[in-house]
């Protein structure tokens, strides 16, 4: 029998058809966007590794390990959300908590590759596609702000030397670059989430 769920009035109330329809397609949805996470890490990683070890630089052994390390922990997350996915009452909130998994293992791949210098900053689309795609206008905005704190605080540590890993940069180049990519996600938001709601 389906779950039921108390009224107000202290019957049980069941799922309405059209809710778990919803469901069903947001589990697929959520799914996929999982399995391409994977893929594009996976590729992402594997193309950086080939690349280090053509050229070598000094610290090609420090860059292999993060790269396994993230790998190994983006299949291991992945491997969790795909298990709770079973759980219907927690779909809906599982989709933001693949927003917040998206955008925070693309920043650890922009923070290990030059910062804000990094090719993988274009990676954010991804993220705020997935969003746009499984919660719409809401899951575009949430990926908006995720990518507006955390490649802010990766700009932020840039800018003032936090880390030796990350290259110097002027204050002027990192403010410019943070625009230009928050802005730019921005109008990518609206236009997928618009999109999206079309389909």
């Amino acid at each position: 029998p389906n779950p039921r769920a108390p009224s107000l009035s202290g019957l049980a109330v069941a799922p309405s058809a059209r809710s778990i329809e919803y469901s069903d397609a947001l589990v697929r949805k959520l799914i996929s966007v999982a399995v391409a996470r994977v893929v594009i890490v996976t590729l992402s990683l594997g193309a950086l590794f080939g690349m280090a070890q053509a050229k070598p630089p000094s610290s090609v052994q420090d860059i292999s390990d993060w790269q396994y390390v993230l790998i190994g922990s983006t299949y291991l997350l992945s491997m969790v959300y795909a298990a709770l996915l079973r759980y219907r009452a927690l779909v809906y909130a599982l989709g933001y908590v693949q927003i917040v998994i998206d955008a925070g293992i693309v920043t650890v791949l922009v923070l290990m590759t030059r910062g804000i210098e990094s090719v993988f900053t274009v990676a954010y689309v991804f993220v705020v596609l997935g969003a746009s795609i499984t919660l719409y206008r809401r899951g575009a905005l949430v990926a908006w702000l995720c990518i507006f704190l955390l490649f802010g605080t990766v700009v932020l540590m840039q800018a003032n030397r936090v880390l030796a890993l990350l290259p110097q940069v002027a204050a002027a180049n990192a403010l410019l670059a943070f625009a230009m990519h928050t802005g730019g996600m921005a109008v990518v938001a609206f236009l997928a989430s618009a999109l999206a709601e079309r389909l």
